[in-house]
């Protein structure tokens, strides 16, 4: 009933992503946890791009608008890894340009397609609370939202002076 994320294991568990969820993914260094958010998000985003495009389904909107947040990562290396698992090329050979002409070709179709979706990323570290949410007030005052991804919200500064404990600045 949620938004789906593609991902048919996560959204059996989950039934899709609602409105009033808060999903925490949490895990040691290198697990995997930005290229899992990254995935949702991007599976999101397609599915809104297909619907818009009249590939959908049915009469209800498909997928969503996605406010990607990354603190730790540029977008650049986003990207990166997005082009590389669009385009089915290891983002090491992207990275040393070690790539074919056919591989190449497949970048510049993967980055047309890339460039279409509903995928908004920011990359501003450092960022306190309010600066976030303003930020995402803007994207759904001027593009509409659906889903807002934090990667690494650790590094999320407090817009609060007072110490009321890191525990009650991430509630």
């Amino acid at each position: 009933s949620g938004l789906p994320t593609a991902l048919r294991d996560l959204d059996r568990k989950l039934g899709g992503l609602h409105r009033s969820d808060l999903i925490i993914l949490a895990g040691r260094p290198s697990m995997g946890k930005t290229a899992l958010a990254l995935n949702v998000a991007f599976n999101v985003a397609k599915a809104r791009l297909r619907f818009s495009q009249g590939q959908g389904g049915g009469d209800r909107p498909e997928g969503g608008i996605v406010a990607f947040f990354s603190l730790d990562m540029s977008s650049e290396q986003l990207a990166t890894r997005l082009l590389s698992d669009h385009a089915e090329i290891e983002s090491s050979k992207i990275r040393r340009g070690d790539i074919h002409k056919s591989e190449y070709e497949r970048l510049i179709d993967a980055s047309r397609d890339l460039q279409q979706l509903p995928l908004h990323i920011d990359e501003t570290g450092g960022i306190s609370i309010g600066q976030l949410m303003a930020r995402a007030r803007r994207l759904e005052r001027t593009h509409g939202l659906d889903l807002i991804v934090v990667d690494y919200l650790q590094l999320v500064t407090s817009s609060n002076r007072r110490s009321e404990g890191r525990v009650q600045e991430v509630s």
